[in-house]
This record gives structure tokens, sequence and C-alpha cells, in this order.
């Protein structure tokens, strides 16, 4: 398997330029710039993991398994918390950060929850990805991956147009 990997490149450098940027600026002090920040930040991370393991992938006879399981773990596991940083932060943006009520917390984050223990599980389930004499293979449950970003954009775009008073 061969992968290309010049966009996640391109946009690896970008990302950083945003984040440079974005730690320049003294109004970058509020709780929503934070998460904003984070967001960048974890994005930042979560491309040059895509990076990494698409060459750890391609040359698989080569790397450890243990750090193919790692590596692609990180990079699985970055992927299940992006859309749910993104819906927390254009949720702070929307209501009042003290205004929370627990029960949302614990249904928002709960399909990010399942997605990160099954990356957990992994190694014994197979579940999301697994190695093979033909190298590395999505498992069963791999769609839940993009699910995962479905159900997050749904939440946010009904959230935003219930709550938005424009």
């Amino acid at each position: 398997m061969y992968y290309v990997v010049h966009y996640e490149i391109c946009a690896a450098v970008f990302m950083l330029l945003l984040i440079v940027v974005s730690s320049m600026k003294k109004s970058f002090g509020n709780f929503q710039s934070k998460i904003y920040r984070a967001y960048l930040i974890v994005t930042f991370v979560d491309l040059c993991l895509d990076v990494i393991t698409c060459y750890t992938v391609t040359h698989y006879e080569l790397v450890p398994l243990w750090l193919n399981y790692l590596l692609n773990s990180a990079f699985l596991t970055l992927q299940f918390i992006i859309p749910t940083l993104f819906m927390v932060y254009v949720h702070f943006n929307v209501v009042d950060v003290h205004s929370i009520h627990s029960n949302w917390k614990r249904l928002a984050y709960l399909p990010a929850a399942i997605g990160v223990v099954n990356i957990l599980l992994n190694v014994w389930t197979k579940n999301i990805f697994y190695f093979n004499a033909s190298g590395y293979q999505h498992g069963p449950f791999h769609d839940y991956l993009y699910a995962n970003a479905v159900i997050y954009m749904i939440i946010t775009i009904l959230y935003t147009t219930k709550t938005s008073t424009l």
C-alpha cells in the first residue's frame, strides 16, 4: 500500500503557521481561544502522525508491530477526539461557558468515548485495524471513524441552529 502524503504535509505546515500566529495574539486568553488553540495543536499532531503512520504502514515489514500499533492507535484516537473538540469549541462560542449541563456533556462525549475505548481494546479485538501478512487492514468497525465525524457534524449543526440568535 502506498500513500501520497503531500496534502497532509501542506496542511501540517498551514496548521503550524496558524498555531504560531494564534500564539502571538494577545487576545487569546479567554476560554474559547484556549479550546481553539488546543484544537489547532491536536490537529497538527494528528497530521504529523498521519504522515508518520503512512510511512510505517507502507513499510510495515521494517517497522516493529508494537510501534505500528502504538502510532496508529494514537493517530486514530486523535481522529475520534478532533470532531469532539470542534463541537466543544462551537458550543462554547454559542452559549455561556458556565451554562453547560452535565447531561449534555455526557451525551456529547459519548460517541468519541466509544471510539477511544475501541481503540484501546483494538490490540486484542482488531475491530478498528490490524496487521497481517499483507500489511495494514481495516477492521469491521473502522467505518465508525467516519460515522463519528458525521455524528459530531450533525450535532454541531443542530445545536448551532437551535441556539443561534442570528
